[in-house]
C-alpha cells in the first residue's frame, strides 16, 4: 500500500523560537554531551575528545552554582558544588560527574548528582 505523503520543498525557512525554548534546548544539549554518564556509555559525541579542540571559535560553557536565583551549595548526593569549566577556548576540558558514573570512570564526582 502506497501512502500519499505531501511533498516538502527544500530550502531555507525562517524559524521562530521563544527564548525559554532556546534556553531549554541548549541546556539539554550541554547536559547530554558533557555528562560523565554519556561519556562512560560512549553516547556523547565528545566521549573521546577530552583535550581536543572541537570548535573553530571560542566557546566556554561553565557552571557557576552560586549564581542567583539558582544558588545551590550542595548537590542531591550531599557533595559540595563548585565552579566548573567544561569547554575552554573551544577545547573539551572536563565532563560533569555524579558519584555512580565517576566510579565507573575512576574520576571524582564534580558535585553534579542532581535528580530531575
Amino acid at each position: 500500500m502506497v501512502e500519499n505523503f505531501p511533498k516538502i520543498k527544500s530550502g531555507t525557512f525562517p524559524v521562530f523560537f521563544i527564548p525559554k525554548a532556546v534556553g531549554k534546548v541548549i541546556a539539554r544539549l550541554w547536559k547530554t554531551i558533557l555528562s560523565g554518564c554519556a561519556r562512560v556509555q560512549n553516547a556523547s559525541p565528545l566521549a573521546d575528545q577530552l583535550g581536543d579542540k572541537i570548535f573553530e571559535y571560542h566557546c566556554t560553557p561553565f557552571q557557576y552554582p552560586n549564581f542567583r536565583p539558582y544558588t545551590c551549595v550542595f548537590d542531591d548526593e550531599g557533595l559540595q558544588t563548585m565552579v566548573k569549566t567544561f569547554i575552554e577556548a573551544a577545547t573539551v576540558k572536563s565532563f560533569y560527574w555524579e558519584k555512580k558514573w565517576a566510579a565507573f570512570s575512576s574520576d571524582k564526582s564534580t558535585g553534579n548528582g542532581f535528580w530531575d
